[in-house]
This record gives structure tokens, C-alpha cells and sequence, in this order.
């Protein structure tokens, strides 16, 4: 009876220890993948924000809108995403998001359609908390001047 207890005492401890290293092994890659995962995330988007911002200085406007609109799409992707961007970079995605749309309404509005530009004039007046049009189009044009003045060097 003795050897018995043994047994099963060991083959627990066994099944415990195996168990418990197993959740470790899960824990640890989870924080690994999470990061490359993060990483390829933010490479993704930044590759994005460049080639939008080439696409709105130097192409046509439907190529500039159909750039800013992926951007965007990209922003969508990785909004409520299981593996979490930094917490900052949330709120920054937030108003870069609202320069974008006010990118988008000033593209709508060169190329006639003022319905699409007032809808993105709208959402963003709120993603930027400009408090008019005017104070958003001078953010849009302080971004502008610093892209521009960024692809020169």
C-alpha cells in the first residue's frame, strides 16, 4: 500500500511540475509573440503613413485619397487589436486619424464632391478637437509644411 501512495504521489507532483511548466512555456510565448507581433504592427503602419503622405504630395488626388483611405483602413485593423500597441500610441493614432480626415475633406473638396468632404470635415473637427474649420485646416497645414520640409532632407 505504501508504494502505492508513493506512486500516485509522484505521478501527481509529475503532472503538477508538467502542468505548471507548460503555462509558464504558454505565458512566456504569448510576451514574444505579442511583441514581434507589436513590432510588425507598427512597421506596418509607418510604412503606410509614409507611403500616404508620398501619395498626398506628389500623385493625383484619387491616388492621395485612395492612399489616405488604406491608412486608414490600417488604423481600423489594429484599433482593437488582441495584442495591444503601446497605450500612447492609441491617442496619437486618434488625432493623426483626425489630420487625415482632414486631409481627405480637403481632397474631396479639390476634386468636387462636398458631401464625402463635409463628412470628413465633421469627424475631423471631433478625433482633433479643433474647435472650427479653421483651426483644423491650420493643423493640416502645420502637419503639411513639416512632411514637406521632412521629404526635402
Amino acid at each position: 500500500m505504501r508504494f502505492a501512495t508513493i506512486c500516485i504521489l509522484i505521478f501527481g507532483a509529475l503532472c503538477l511540475g508538467g502542468y505548471t511548466g507548460w503555462r509558464y512555456a504558454v505565458r512566456v510565448n504569448q510576451n514574444h509573440i505579442a511583441f514581434y507581433a507589436g513590432g510588425l504592427a507598427r512597421s506596418e503602419i509607418h510604412v503606410q503613413q509614409q507611403d500616404a503622405v508620398r501619395a498626398y504630395f506628389d500623385s493625383s488626388e484619387e491616388t492621395a485619397i485612395w492612399a489616405l483611405n488604406k491608412l486608414l483602413r490600417t488604423y481600423d485593423r489594429y484599433e482593437d487589436w488582441r495584442y495591444q500597441l503601446v497605450a500612447d500610441t492609441r491617442e496619437a493614432h486618434q488625432y493623426g486619424r483626425g489630420l487625415i480626415h482632414g486631409r481627405l475633406a480637403l481632397l474631396y473638396a479639390s476634386i468636387g464632391d462636398l458631401e464625402k468632404s463635409t463628412d470628413h470635415e465633421r469627424i475631423a473637427l471631433e478625433l482633433t478637437g479643433a474647435t472650427d474649420k479653421e483651426s483644423l485646416y491650420e493643423k493640416v497645414e502645420l502637419l503639411d509644411r513639416a512632411q514637406r520640409s521632412r521629404m526635402r532632407q
